[in-house]
């Protein structure tokens, strides 16, 4: 996270409220949403009509391997994926 959050224009944010909420409690709404792996990808994009990016991670040794790999083909239909 120190490494994304030196890249300009970028930052991390931690919120103690759910990430749909932040149109409410900030009033500077942003251009695009990136994440690893949640729902949030969908409902940022409806709710707020923003950008959403989805970054693939290597989980090959994760347990449910074919559950993610269902929800990363079905993100490739929405919005843009980036592997790392």
């Amino acid at each position: 996270l120190e490494k994304i959050n030196e890249i300009n224009n970028i930052s991390i944010m931690t919120l103690n409220y759910p990430i749909e909420m932040i149109g409410i409690y900030n009033p500077a709404m942003y251009k695009t949403f990136i994440s690893f792996y949640s729902t949030a990808l969908f409902t940022l994009k409806y709710i707020y009509n923003i950008e959403s990016i989805a970054i693939k991670f290597n989980y090959n040794n994760a347990k449910n391997k074919k559950s993610i790999d269902e929800v990363y083909n079905y993100y490739i239909n929405e919005m843009k994926v980036i592997e790392l």
